[in-house]
């Protein structure tokens, strides 16, 4: 088989994997622009919502810690397959039972299935481009997840505009989209499982001097979580709520536009930049707050402040840690 015909079944595979993952991303936020009206159906308030909400955290962390080693054992194209199982389920979920507890059971397997992409994506990625520089298959995954975690709110805001409803017509099409995306990780290759019993149980490491940055996107996820948990009823208070899925995709994907330019910087540079932008957001979020203007706005364009940090922040450890997943 010639090079050329290799190369272009390569990219093939890289596509059809990327467009798994960014579907496996888009369930995670596709009824954000709910939040609220669900809330109000179950006659509960932002708080149980920020609860729901927080069930992702606690399908995500057992995950990534007691089973990462779980690829070795059975391969990683199963992986990617139950997690698109695991946002199917989660999404029929919504729709069979809308309400605040459905919410919160679909969070739960949203987080299992991020968490077991996470553990597979980057490496499963630069085995379809064949071994290729591990920055891109980085690429790779970070533009298709992040596109993936806006997308969904995005697209169901574009029917609560037209009908409200808590269970929009983008659920449905997320289903049909995912069935797609399943026929089409059928179709990758994979390695064999390894014949020694892996540990299951893996904690994280940082090389030397990358702590101080994983610390700052920690940090820089908790605020993108903060801002889609009380974007939609901040929002509503100023009769904007349908507008929630849109912040919420500036939120998380207007970070893919900066990769470009954010590569172009000098590792040790983009720290303290995005650090200070950081801080930006947060000013800009309070200055909505005192004008009396919808804060939602401010938050959302903090929250795009937020992803070019994190992008910033990918770009400085990059090098140091070589293919992670922008699947925070």
């Amino acid at each position: 088989m010639s090079r050329t015909v290799t190369r272009a079944i390569n990219i093939r595979s890289a596509a059809c994997l990327a467009f798994a993952l960014c579907t496996i991303t888009t369930a995670v936020n596709l009824q954000a622009p709910l939040y609220d009206a669900l809330a109000a159906r179950d006659s509960l308030g932002v708080g149980a919502t920020s609860i729901a909400f927080a069930c992702y955290v606690v399908g995500i962390i057992p995950v990534l810690l007691g089973l990462n080693g779980l690829a070795d054992r059975v391969g990683r194209k199963p992986l990617i397959m139950t997690a698109l199982l695991l946002c199917l389920l989660a999404t029929s979920i919504t729709l069979i039972a809308p309400g605040l507890l459905a919410l919160g059971v679909a969070r739960f397997l949203l987080g299992i299935s991020t968490g077991l992409t996470s553990a597979v994506a980057p490496a499963y990625m630069q085995m379809l481009l064949g071994g290729q520089d591990k920055r891109v298959a980085t690429n790779y995954v970070t533009a298709s997840t992040a596109l993936g975690f806006g997308l969904g709110a995005a697209v169901t805001s574009l029917f609560v505009f037209h009908t409200p409803s808590v269970s929009p017509p983008s659920l449905w099409i997320y289903l049909a989209t995912a069935s797609l995306a399943l026929v089409a990780v059928t179709t990758l290759k994979d390695r064999a499982p390894s014949a020694t019993k892996s540990p299951m149980l893996r904690l994280p490491s940082y090389p030397q001097g990358a702590f101080s940055y994983g610390l700052a996107i920690l940090l820089a996820w908790a605020l993108v979580g903060l801002v889609i948990a009380i974007l939609p009823s901040a929002l509503s208070q100023h009769g904007l709520s349908a507008w929630s899925g849109f912040a919420t995709f500036g939120i998380c994907s207007c970070g893919v536009l900066f990769q470009p330019w954010a590569r172009r910087l000098a590792p040790r540079s983009v720290y303290p930049t995005g650090v200070g932008d950081s801080a930006d957001c947060l000013w800009v979020d309070r200055l909505g707050r005192y004008s009396r203007q919808p804060c939602g706005g401010a938050a959302g364009y903090g929250g795009c402040q937020q992803r070019l940090l994190w992008v910033y922040l990918f770009r400085g450890i990059k090098r140091r840690v070589g293919a992670c997943g922008y699947l925070g």
